[in-house]
């Protein structure tokens, strides 16, 4: 973990480029990580005033990115909150993990960080028709990670009920499995993503596959009339807490020790929270293992889904 120098100076801040995976030949893709990177420079900003940017792995070759984070860092004083939750180095601050002051966090942060998202982003990205519904797949969860799982049937209902109350029968299915990834992940995860499609399609929900620059994914994000993060991520977190609670939907973004899940507790958010077990890796003994996977994601729901 990159250490955050926390010594005040009038110098001109910089964004601090720090290698990492560069000769791991493993991964045949190793896109910028643009969620973590928002999320530690605006918490830290917002409680220590630190206007220091460490931008990691893939991202130092991303001049969309970089000028991106530089935008946004001219909207920095404007990032406040009395709020802490945490020592501003954890890499799962979208993740409540019971910590007081998460949410209120967010809540001071959302207003003025949708004012720089409006302000930076260009206006032929803003006109967006349908929900987006987005998959993380791709180093996950075929690293097993605590904090990232994939979810079961029982969401996929539920959410396709939200979406049809909401008017709507088709949605953009934004899944890019090349952050981290290799060419076995990149396989299953097409292979996920096509189990999840069906699923949709089966309650009556029509999906459009789209994957384009990861820059481009996330402004889809930002103004879509309604955002379904279909599992934990950083980069979909930091679109939809931008926007008004209804028009956000996360899974339980919890975590799993020890065999343990801990789910984020409803009281911890204002926008639509599904709050049910996801697959869990101590379900599963081999992630490459694709009927395994598809059992667990098909498994008798435990009992009835709101709606």
């Amino acid at each position: 973990m990159n250490k955050i120098n926390r010594k005040k100076s009038r110098k001109k801040s910089k964004i601090k480029i720090v290698t990492k995976y560069d000769n791991d030949d493993e991964y045949i893709s190793n896109k910028g990580n643009l969620g973590n990177i928002l999320l530690k420079y605006i918490y830290n900003k917002a409680i220590y005033n630190i206007d220091v940017v460490n931008i990691e792995d893939a991202s130092k070759r991303d001049g969309d990115i970089i000028k991106f984070i530089e935008d946004i860092k001219r909207y920095g004083h404007t990032f406040k909150s009395s709020h802490s939750f945490t020592d501003g180095k954890s890499l799962n601050m979208w993740n409540p993990m019971g910590r007081k002051g998460y949410l209120n966090f967010w809540q001071d942060i959302r207003p003025n960080l949708r004012n720089a998202y409006n302000n930076i982003i260009p206006d032929k990205y803003k006109n967006i028709e349908h929900p987006v519904i987005h998959f993380r797949c791709s180093d996950t969860p075929f690293i097993r990670f605590h904090s990232y799982h994939i979810p079961k049937e029982d969401y996929v209902e539920h959410v396709s009920s939200f979406l049809k109350n909401k008017g709507f029968n088709t949605a953009i299915f934004l899944n890019c499995p090349s952050h981290r990834s290799t060419v076995y992940n990149r396989k299953m995860c097409h292979m996920f993503s096509q189990l999840y499609t069906n699923l949709f399609k089966n309650y009556g929900i029509t999906l459009i596959s789209r994957c384009n620059s990861i820059m481009e994914d996330f402004y889809t994000m930002i103004y879509c009339p309604l955002l379904i993060s279909l599992n934990e991520s950083s980069y979909s977190f930091m679109a939809g807490i931008s926007k008004k609670p209804d028009q956000y939907i996360s899974y339980g973004n919890g975590i799993e020790v020890n065999n343990i899940y801990s789910k984020h507790k409803k009281r911890e958010a204002d926008w639509v929270l599904y709050d049910h077990d996801p697959v869990l890796h101590k379900n599963i003994k081999n992630y490459y293992d694709f009927n395994e996977v598809k059992y667990n994601i098909l498994r008798t729901k435990l009992f009835h889904l709101p709606h």
